[in-house]
């Protein structure tokens, strides 16, 4: 594991519509080496925290249960990392 500078790219949406985005600069200190899960799902992991992204920073409020979060990393030498889940509010 290893982390790098770059840039963030964070995107909330429902239904295919944007509710939030927003680009982070990000240096190697923006990220921290952690222990999560218990027991057998104990691991080490990187964090990167955004911290609490409130209703009021979205373009409406949510009108289902569920969403997906968006995130794309392009680290200053140009390599590209992204991932999407499903986040229920």
């Amino acid at each position: 594991m290893t982390t790098a500078n770059g840039k963030a790219t964070l995107k909330i949406s429902e239904n295919k519509f944007t509710l939030f985005s927003n680009t982070y600069n990000l240096t190697m200190n923006d990220f921290r080496n952690t222990e999560v899960g218990q027991g057998a799902f104990k691991r080490n992991v990187i964090l990167c925290s955004f911290g609490r992204i409130p209703y009021s920073k979205f373009s409406r409020k949510p009108s289902e249960s569920t969403g997906n979060i968006t995130i794309e990393f392009e680290t200053s030498s140009g390599k590209k990392l992204s991932g999407e889940d499903t986040v229920f509010w």
